[in-house]
């Protein structure tokens, strides 16, 4: 049926095709039968009541005249005229099925009017349907606005229902509104304040548009909203105006501030209103699916309506209309805050220095902020710059006996930049790309120029201490070096504040963390930083403690199981940074880890991306040979096949069952015993204690291996074979001896690591046994050329670091990474998980977007029967 003149001055009025057209939104029409041809449109159809008390018969022809206009005739049982609102409703229904086009001539026109009003205190009395079935709809009819249309235009009417006005009789009962209001449209909304919201946004947007339009808008006094104009716009970042940010530190010295203040808003008659508490109960309001990079999507002449606080002279919502553009670098910023109540004081928000320089940085379009110190927009400038490309520029200390990658001394150049920007940071490069020497090079850089006149602290794992000595001694020999180790180290305390660089260990620190509290360094650098990844433990606590200028954390996984490692870290090095650990947790954390927040990551990666450095091997590394991975399935033999499944059987029915009484916290212990046990036997069975598996004398794991050995020592392979149990690698010690294959081996009980790296360095013996805990870090093995991980652990970033004692800078021949699973057991659901934690550990460090939805607690699946092959 083509366009034209559809219907002539019979038609419809707009309050029937409104009302039609809540039956229609209702499904309360069934169109029965349609003869639509090109000159005739006959329907018939029932349309069944809103509240479902009764159905209506309901017919429409439509006949076109000689003038090309539409003769119009359409009946309803239940309307007391022609064309009522149910035959309305019939045309809607129709049009949705057939080709009919409705065109404007469907309605009689007339000069028509939007009128903002409030219910009147009768008509809400005789309302009472909301009152009975939701209280806070109730309170929201104390004061309910509504547009009432004057007249007939179906392009105001249309207009209306695209920006989301609905009719009264959609919410209410349409015996319990007064007739007057029965064709009010209002906004849908769960409280006062979210209708209010969205009025002011018709008031600042929608009333020019259609004003400009030829519509008239009529607001009734009563209606009670003030949209101000402001006279002007302030943003501001301010030193605050009290004591420095560090203690004894005097305001007016950049280097003692940590936080300024933000102050956001707009002048009206004179005086500043700010913005801050509007905009973050704004960003409260929205929907769950609500993205502030949604705003930029919007066209340039929509505002957004902010309420403001009353004037005091006027009873009346203020509200004020800005331009969604000009709030979206607010709004940004405000939407990574992590506890915004506890960071708005009064009229201003109180900011990080490194979110402050972000904010200011005038690259923005358009700026942020308008007024701000002027070390703040350097380090937004120089920021910028290393962000676009770290290329240092810092010349290399005298006395340095090394020389350093391209990479290296951009490495050092960044840690030049956090110290000149009195920022603390993560270098967490790849394992074996030189930490330690860029480490070095840096603090020797700050001995050379005066500005170490205390000492540096380093606190390493206990087995890496001897390294660093032995690395600062050679590569650095102009610094005076204390190792801050053994039972005789207290007599060393009286000279501490004389020396260059004092190293330490963990345990040490925990042990003498009294001592040094008292004594202030020049820097504190925390290798391998990952051990204070639990923010409760002693030895993470000493840490905090203690006091330096500048802080630096050295690790190559400072994520190794989630987030909240991370937070730890930037507790200690940058407090309050990140928040504290419960707002991190709900801002961070749960959305990433458990709901994966795709926004959340890439908010969270670009806001320590500054503060963290993280290069890999592939990309700044390309002098190193390949490196290939292979996971080597093996198949159990028929007797640990039967043990397996024994076990696992066992360990299913008395693991659910003390889960069904303690619940899976309580029996966490449990549970991970358990596992431990399923994995001892893909191993060797004579590593479970049980009476069970004494009958059981072969593992198909071991054969493998000495099936193997011989020929790669034969072909001058130099081999590392890690295993997190001791117990296995004493077993594979037997086998080697029975061999003939001579062998080193490294655990936690070995007395010199260093002797024992020497001589496999030197070729003294082809295979090298190292327990996963003690050989995991601090090693350099780069004779090695195939490493064999013997069984998997639940956390990939140790097996990686593992594997990087052979794969790191030095490496000159491929290296060859076998990882032995036991086929269909465990082994392979560790595999599993171990992908996932990775996922996020590189979705953080090096920007990829990344899935995560796992949990250990993933019970039935750790302990489904081996799978039949």
């Amino acid at each position: 049926m083509g366009s034209g003149a559809l219907f002539g001055s019979d038609g419809f009025q707009v309050s029937d095709l409104s009302a039609g057209m809540r039956y229609h939104d209702a499904k309360k029409v069934r169109l029965v039968t349609a003869n639509v041809r090109e000159t005739f449109v006959g329907l018939f159809g029932v349309v069944e009541e809103l509240d479902g008390s009764a159905r209506t018969e309901v017919s429409l022809v439509l006949q076109r005249q000689r003038d090309g206009s539409w003769a119009v005739d359409g009946n309803a049982r239940a309307d007391a005229r022609r064309n009522g609102e149910r035959v309305a409703a019939l045309l809607h229904a129709a049009r949705d099925e057939h080709d009919i086009d409705g065109n404007d001539t469907i309605i009689q026109r007339s000069a028509a009017t939007l009128h903002l009003e409030v219910v009147d205190a009768r008509a809400r009395d005789s309302i009472s349907h909301w009152d009975t079935r939701n209280d806070s709809k109730a309170q929201l009819l104390a004061g309910l606005r509504v547009a009432v249309i004057e007249g007939q235009d179906p392009d105001l009417d249309e207009y209306c229902r695209q920006i989301g006005l609905r009719p009264l009789s959609r919410e209410f009962a349409e015996h319990d509104i007064d007739s007057r209001y029965r064709s009010a449209l209002t906004f849908p909304a769960d409280n006062p304040a979210e209708q209010d919201q969205r009025w002011a946004e018709f008031l600042a947007s929608d009333r020019a548009k259609l004003e400009s339009e030829g519509h008239e808008i009529v607001v009734d006094k009563k209606f009670g909203l003030n949209l101000v104009q402001p006279d002007d716009w302030y943003s501001d970042l301010e030193v605050p105006s009290g004591p420095g940010s560090r203690a004894g530190a005097e305001p007016d010295d950049e280097d003692s501030i940590d936080w300024l203040e933000f102050r956001y808003g707009i002048q009206i008659d004179g005086q500043q209103v700010s913005l801050l508490p509007a905009l973050i109960e704004y960003l409260r309001s929205r929907p769950g699916n609500f993205s502030i990079s949604d705003l930029t999507t919007l066209p340039k002449e929509k505002t957004i309506a902010l309420h403001l606080p009353g004037d005091g002279d006027n009873e009346a919502e203020r509200f004020v209309a800005i331009p969604a553009a000009r709030l979206y670098g607010a709004l940004s910023v405000l939407g990574e805050l992590l506890d915004p109540d506890s960071q708005l004081s009064g009229d201003h928000l109180r900011l990080h220095r490194l979110d402050a320089a972000r904010l200011a940085d005038p690259s923005h379009q358009p700026p942020i902020v308008r007024r701000a110190p002027d070390f703040l927009y350097r380090c937004a400038r120089e920021m910028r710059e290393l962000d676009n490309a770290v290329t240092s520029t810092v010349d290399m200390p005298l006395g340095l006996q090394a020389t350093l990658r391209p990479y290296q001394k951009d490495g050092v150049g960044w840690l030049q930049f956090l110290r000149e920007q009195k920022l603390s940071g993560i270098l967490a490069d790849d394992m074996g790309l030189g930490k330690t020497m860029q480490t070095l090079c840096h603090l020797l850089i700050e001995k050379q120029s005066g500005r170490a006149d205390l000492p540096c602290l380093i606190v390493a794992p206990k087995s890496v201490v001897p390294n660093w000595e032995k690395e600062a001694k050679k590569f650095a020999p102009s610094l005076s070096v204390l190792m801050l180790q053994g039972p005789r180290r207290h007599r060393y305390y009286e000279v501490l504040e004389h020396c260059d660089l004092v190293i330490t260990s963990f345990p040490t620190l925990l042990r003498d963390a009294e001592a040094l509290r008292h004594q202030r360094f020049h820097y504190i650098v925390l290798d391998e930083a990952q051990t204070i990844k639990n923010s409760r433990s002693s030895v993470t606590r000493a840490a905090y403690e203690l006091d330096a200028r500048h802080r630096l954390c050295l690790s190559g996984t400072p994520i190794e199981n989630h987030l909240g490692e991370l937070w730890s870290q930037f507790n200690f090095l940058m407090p309050g940074f990140l928040g504290d650990e419960d707002a991190f947790s709900r801002t961070y954390r749960q959305p990433i880890e458990k709901d994966r927040d795709e926004g959340r990551r890439k908010q969270l990666a670009d806001r320590v991306r500054p503060v963290m450095l993280r290069r890999t091997k592939s990309r700044v590394a390309s002098e190193l040979p390949a490196k290939t991975e292979i996971v080597q399935p093996v198949e159990l033999t028929p007797k640990q096949v039967e043990l397996y499944e024994a076990v696992r059987a066992s360990l299913a029915k008395e693991l659910r069952e003390e889960i069904a009484e303690r619940g899976f916290d309580a029996s966490r212990m449990l549970i991970l015993d358990g596992l431990l046990k399923l994995r001892q036997i893909c191993c060797h069975p004579r590593l479970l204690k049980l009476a069970s598996a004494r009958g059981v004398r072969s593992s198909a794991k071991l054969d493998l291996l000495m099936e193997r050995l011989p020929d790669m020592v034969e072909s001058g392979s130099q081999i590392l074979i890690f295993s997190q149990f001791t117990s296995m690698l004493s077993l594979i010690e037997e086998a080697l001896e029975a061999a003939g294959i001579k062998y080193l081996i490294l655990t936690g009980a070995s007395k010199d690591r260093g002797q024992l790296c020497d001589d496999f360095q030197a070729g003294k013996a082809p295979v090298f046994l190292i327990s996963l805990r003690a050989g995991g870090t601090g090693l350099n093995l780069t004779a090695a050329d195939n490493v064999i991980h013997f069984d998997p652990w639940w956390n990939p970033a140790l097996e990686a670091q593992a594997t990087d004692r052979a794969y790191r800078i030095g490496q000159k021949r491929p290296v060859f990474v076998h990882k032995f699973i036991a086929q269909g057991t465990i082994e392979e659901k560790i595999l599993l998980l171990q992908q996932k934690k990775r996922a996020l550990f590189e979705g953080i460090l090096e920007g990829v977007p990344q899935s995560l939805n796992f949990s250990e607690g993933e019970l039935d699946d750790l302990l489904a029967p081996i799978a039949k092959g």
